[in-house]
């Protein structure tokens, strides 16, 4: 099995309202996809980070294979995410990938 993990750092023009609205829709999106993207297990956003983390979100995943993660990549599913409710509002993106 492969996680996947992502930290992202949210614009600062974001207000704090408007950050809890990114991560909720960001949540709301990406743990809909496990069942439904073929090799994907799990999927948790972690909304509420302690605070001296510098990250404002974080996504672990969890794919039977490589070749799962890969194509979870280009599934347009996850395409439409990252285009329309990540990207606009983030800044940086940390990512991990690791066999477990």
């Amino acid at each position: 099995m492969i996680k996947h993990v992502n930290l992202w750092k949210f614009r600062e023009s974001l207000s704090p309202e408007e950050k809890d609205s990114v991560r909720q829709g960001m949540k709301e999106a990406f743990e809909r996809l496990p069942g439904v993207i073929p090799g994907m297990i799990d999927c948790v956003i972690r909304t509420e980070l302690g605070p001296k983390s510098n990250a404002d979100c974080m996504m672990e995943c969890t794919f039977e294979s490589m070749e799962a993660l890969d194509a979870y990549r280009g599934h347009p599913l996850h395409q439409d995410i990252a285009v329309n409710k990540v990207r606009p509002f983030t800044i940086d993106r940390l990512g991990a990938d690791f066999e477990v």
